[in-house]
């Protein structure tokens, strides 16, 4: 039977086309063929590769069948609790342990962010409310925002000057308009003078030598960078 089953088309493709109509309409039949192939794939390693190699090119060569895969993995994605759970544990390990998808998965979201402006915007939706919502993220988001901007200044001077003048530019911005609040609006006679105790005479010690060391500091008396 083997034989002439490989031998003969007709054959072959009438038995192919009597199988499909029996898992179509027999539940029984079909629930034990699948028994026998999830058996099978679990059991035998041969069967497995040959399975996973056939599936990866069809899918990479049937659009028909592509586009039926995606749209059956994104409704059990949905539906199932279970597999939506068991597919995110099976992604973050594999990302952090396979270079190679972790770089493919980067260089993917980067094209698709910037080519895809639904994508662009539900992703800033996403951030925002988990930004707002998790502690633990909102944390580990400002950890990661300071550890760029020192890397970023690190490896770009100018970028490094420009910002110190910048932020220079914007203290001195601000105590010019309280020095000008102070001038215009002249203080209670009755209004009792501040007293310096050693704890602000540390603290104005320290700003003196602080603003030794660049010009990133603003005298609050006479509005120069010192």
């Amino acid at each position: 039977m083997a034989r002439r089953y490989n031998a003969h088309s007709d054959v072959r493709q009438k038995k192919k086309a009597y199988v499909t109509s029996r898992y179509a309409w027999n539940q029984d039949y079909r629930e034990k063929q699948k028994m026998f192939i999830t058996s099978r794939y679990a059991c035998d390693q041969d069967y497995r590769e040959k399975q996973k190699m056939r599936i990866t090119s069809r899918y990479a060569c049937d659009q028909d069948y592509r586009e039926k895969q995606k749209m059956r993995i994104t409704s059990r994605y949905a539906c199932d609790q279970d597999y939506r759970d068991k597919q995110k544990m099976r992604i973050t390990s594999r990302y952090a342990c396979d270079q190679d998808y972790r770089e493919k998965q980067k260089t993917r979201i980067t094209s698709r962010y910037a080519c895809d402006q639904e994508y662009k915007q539900m992703q800033k939706q996403s951030v925002q409310i988990r930004y707002n919502n998790d502690p633990a993220f909102r944390l580990q988001h400002i950890q990661r925002c300071i550890q760029q901007k020192k890397y970023t200044f690190t490896t770009n001077t100018a970028l490094h000057i420009r910002h110190k003048l910048g932020r220079a530019l914007r203290i001195k911005k601000k105590y010019r308009q309280i020095v000008i609040n102070c001038h215009q609006t002249p203080a209670p006679k009755d209004q009792p003078q501040p007293v310096i105790n050693p704890v602000m005479e540390a603290a104005i010690s320290s700003f003196r030598e602080k603003t030794k060391q660049g010009p990133t500091y603003v005298c609050t008396v006479c509005h120069r960078i010192s």
